[in-house]
């Protein structure tokens, strides 16, 4: 049994729950949306670690949202793409828990977390509305349903639940236990005529 440290557990467990598919659905998705077919032969991180393509992405679903896109090989000048795109999903309204940290992309911390960005941002501009030339990928936002019942209903609820949430209480008792006493675990058949003839 080898001893790992907790960073490669968790790098373990978010790898195991990467999925390819999903990728694809994402790459295609991008591509759609900016009119430019993805390499096919760079790695999903490798694409995206420069900034370029998510602030062409953020440009596209709305115009102007990031003035400058740098396109210097310069490590923070990436980083400020990564950044600015961060905060056009700010301004699109991806809730920040669905987002991703700068250094998970740039250092490829956690792609999946990235992945599934891109799903958040869909869902939310699916949801906003405005936004018909964006398809929705993944699931959809759940919305919440208000029910509503009349003052008779609630009443029958109350007498329903308690027939259904209550166990059998009829015939529970300690009659026939005998505190003290030795244990009988053999079984005395009354209608065996052999033992009784002995």
């Amino acid at each position: 049994m080898s001893v790992t440290s907790l960073d490669q557990d968790l790098a373990k467990k978010r790898a195991d729950k990467y999925d390819d598919d999903n990728e694809r659905e994402v790459r295609e998705w991008i591509s759609g949306i900016i009119g430019e077919e993805l390499p096919a032969d760079k790695s999903f991180h490798e694409i995206l670690k420069n900034g370029v393509i998510l602030c062409k992405l953020a440009n596209k679903i709305e115009p102007g949202t990031i003035r400058k896109i740098n396109a210097s090989k310069m490590p923070f000048m990436q980083m400020e793409n990564i950044s600015a795109y961060l905060n056009a999903l700010n301004k699109f309204g991806v809730p920040a828990h669905e987002t991703f940290q700068t250094i998970d992309l740039f250092e490829n911390k956690n792609m999946l977390q990235v992945l599934n960005s891109f799903f958040a941002l869909s869902r939310t501009l699916n949801d906003k509305g405005g936004y018909d030339n964006i398809p929705l990928i993944g699931p959809k936002l759940a919305k919440s349903r208000e029910c509503s019942f009349t003052e008779e209903q609630l009443r029958e609820g109350l007498f329903i639940a308690g027939k259904y949430s209550q166990g059998y209480t009829g015939g529970s008792s300690q009659s026939g236990m005998s505190f003290g006493n030795r244990r009988e675990i053999t079984y005395n058949n009354p209608f065996d005529k052999d033992k009784e003839s002995k």
